[in-house]
């Protein structure tokens, strides 16, 4: 594995306590790999094409876990 892939790796791993800790990795998970967009009928749909399956694990567990 590369430093890269083993830094995302152990990043994936941790998940912060504070609420806008969460929000700010869903954003940088957003901005780095992914995408949001808007039908015409106003339905927003998230895009995620992550690197490493751990990140896509962390962003749907925070979603699930802490903030819906």
């Amino acid at each position: 594995m590369s430093f890269s892939s083993d830094v995302k790796n152990e990043l994936a791993k941790q998940i912060a306590s504070p609420r806008h800790c969460r929000l700010s990795e869903l954003s940088a998970l957003i901005l780095g790999c992914g995408a949001v967009g808007r039908s015409e009928d106003g339905i927003y749909t998230v895009f995620l094409q992550a690197d490493a399956e751990a990140q896509g694990r962390k962003f749907f567990t925070i979603l699930k876990k802490h903030l819906i």
